[in-house]
């Protein structure tokens, strides 16, 4: 069992999960603003948000290459955190 923000004893998951928050976030933003057209597509930050320039399966593929290396990035700094954690005791 490894510990989460606020020493809130949590699982592995529920860890990685509240660290890919602020991306999901983030992403819900931007495609909702985009999508109905608040913000143009040619302000986009990233070319992958530009809904109206592709396909939903180009947007949906997109969002899970995104959503897949975040969770990389989540799952390699949880574990270097846990080894860090350990090797001070």
């Amino acid at each position: 069992m490894g510990k989460c923000m606020l020493d809130i004893c949590a699982s592995v998951e529920v860890t990685i999960f509240l660290g890919l928050l602020p991306t999901l976030l983030y992403t819900a933003v931007w495609i909702s603003l985009i999508a109905f057209n608040i913000v143009p597509d040619d302000a986009a930050p990233y070319p992958f948000l530009k809904v109206h320039q592709q396909s939903v399966g180009t947007s949906v593929m997109w969002f899970c290459i995104v959503l897949g290396v975040a969770s990389a990035v989540a799952v390699v700094l949880y574990f270097i955190g846990r080894k860090k954690k350990t090797e001070s005791k």
